[in-house]
């Protein structure tokens, strides 16, 4: 069952400018340091920042919260797995209103080019049976 779904689009130049704007202040707000790690280690970070910074809004739009209610961007880590394949680690107040609406699992897909990164989450429910947010 499908609980929410999100999307969000960015336009790359808009977070390179807020990191030669805001520097450290803004990475540290917004991002873990495994998603900076990851992003900084790629030709382009600002490119691969930017697809995380829409996959953390698709997700706060999929849940229907956007940043009110004490969430973070830092709630929502974007990860990836050993093939690549993009995945969400949900902590804080964004874990709990996930596990509230019956959250069982977060799909994510993320794409960019030379000028946006745009991200889609899926928020997938909880089947009959039970189970708990799978992160």
């Amino acid at each position: 069952m499908i609980v929410g779904v999100g999307i969000d689009i960015v336009n790359v130049a808009r977070i390179d400018r807020a990191i030669r704007t805001w520097g450290e202040r803004f990475l540290h707000r917004v991002f873990s340091l495994d998603e900076l790690n990851f992003a900084f280690s790629q030709a382009r970070p600002a490119l691969h920042l930017a697809g995380r910074f829409a996959a953390k809004e698709a997700v706060l739009k999929g849940l229907g919260t956007g940043l009110s209610a004490g969430m973070s961007w830092r709630n929502v880590e974007v990860l990836r797995d050993p093939s690549g394949r993009p995945s969400v680690r949900l902590t804080g107040p964004v874990r709990d209103r996930s596990v509230a609406r019956g959250v069982a699992f977060v799909h994510i897909s993320l794409s960019h080019d030379r000028e946006y990164a745009v991200a889609q989450a899926v928020l997938e429910g909880i089947s009959a049976g039970g189970g708990g947010l799978r992160t």
